[in-house]
């Protein structure tokens, strides 16, 4: 099947749209990281309310990192966001693992009623 040249420029123009958009996404996962490594709790909410914030990103290194660093807030913030889903059990064990390690009751019991 052959495509017109305005067909053929609309598909260039498309790509070029999806990219700009892919490397927006991976700035605001950059910035929610270093968020939740400053545990800066305010400006991380901020970075949540934005539409392709994706809290599951990275396949749970946000949460993983927020576990590990005990910070409840933060947990908490992911947990309850509505795209929050991470469907490998792995996640949320190596999670209850970094929560229990540092003695954090509550993040442990966060991951297990989120389950």
């Amino acid at each position: 099947m052959k495509i017109n040249e305005s067909e053929y420029n609309r598909i260039l123009e498309l790509a070029g749209q999806a990219t700009v958009i892919k490397e927006e996404v991976n700035k605001l996962q950059k910035l929610l990281i270093q968020a939740v490594d400053r545990n800066a709790v305010k400006i991380f909410t901020e970075l949540l309310k934005r539409p392709e914030a994706d809290p599951s990103g990275d396949n749970g290194y946000l949460l993983m990192l927020a576990c590990q660093n005990g910070q409840e807030e933060i947990v908490e913030l992911i947990l309850n966001h509505p795209k929050f889903f991470i469907g490998n059990t792995t996640v949320y064990k190596n999670c209850i693992d970094y929560a229990q390690r540092i003695g954090n009751d509550k993040i442990v019991k966060m991951l297990h009623d989120a389950r």
